[in-house]
């Protein structure tokens, strides 16, 4: 069900007679705080809420049915509400809110295993994400200049990082599904302790910036390799364990040297 507008409060008071409702869009309406009677919502699963003047969602708490969480566009919501320990939210999406936005209540997610900010600025991955969280996407931090903390996120298996003020990345990362950077135009240096863990897919594109990429790649396995547009002239030496590689640097053509043995895999080497 979806709900827009530009009505007030009274406008989706209605809602909690939808008691078997599952999926619930509130788009552009003038509201402040979500209404109590929501709580009514006893299977309500997808909540996604966009409004620019919404400050209170404490109601949220309550809904414990609850699976996933998209809240966008509230310049004045400044934190999420302390969850019950039986709720099963696992995905949490959080667009262009309050810059003084508060992330001290998230630990409370305890099954939350999708983490993604959009248009949100802070200057490090918040320290009080869930150690349960799995996948962490951010687009658009002007103020995330480093990324190289993780190790309270254990569990971790996919970052995706796009369109951010990112310098310098430093991580320690094992057994990944995918480790995506793309159009970062500021970041330089990527440094990666990887032993011999596995990644699904590597992707470093649009990083004009990039010069440097300090890794070992010879005891990685990797699913699919793509590199596109950096500022690299050099790879480590890549081993027969990549399943697919797509390189599409002009400084990268003309390295003497980019594979340790003849690969036995699909290789794309283009302009």
């Amino acid at each position: 069900l979806q709900v827009d507008g530009n009505g007030r409060l009274e406008d989706i008071e209605f809602l909690s007679a939808f008691k078997t409702l599952r999926q619930l869009t509130i788009s552009g309406l003038n509201v402040e705080k979500l209404p109590r009677n929501l709580a009514r919502l006893k299977g309500l699963e997808w909540l996604t809420l966009s409004s620019e003047v919404l400050q209170d969602v404490s109601v949220l708490s309550k809904i414990t049915s609850l699976r996933r969480i998209s809240i966008h566009g509230g310049k004045q919501l400044r934190s999420l509400p302390r969850f019950r320990a039986n709720h099963q939210v696992y995905s949490l999406s959080l667009s262009h809110l309050s810059p003084l936005f508060d992330f001290t209540n998230l630990p409370s997610l305890r099954r939350l295993t999708h983490f993604t900010t959009t248009g949100m600025d802070y200057i490090a991955i918040p320290e009080s994400l869930p150690n349960s969280v799995r996948y962490v996407s951010v687009y658009g931090n002007n103020t995330l200049a480093q990324l190289s903390k993780l190790e309270h996120l254990p569990y971790l298996q996919g970052i995706k990082i796009k369109d951010t003020q990112l310098e310098y990345i430093a991580l320690s990362l094992q057994d990944m599904d995918f480790l995506k950077l793309h159009r970062n135009e500021r970041l330089k240096r990527i440094k990666l302790q990887l032993g011999t863990s596995c990644f699904e897919t590597f992707e470093l594109l649009d990083l004009p910036a990039l010069t440097a990429l300090e890794t070992d790649l010879q005891r990685v396995k990797i699913g699919e390799l793509l590199i596109g547009r950096t500022g690299l002239r050099e790879l480590p030496l890549i081993t027969r364990q990549m399943v697919r590689v797509i390189i599409s640097d002009n400084q990268l053509l003309r390295a003497e040297r980019l594979f340790v043995d003849e690969p036995d895999h699909k290789v794309s080497i283009f302009n």
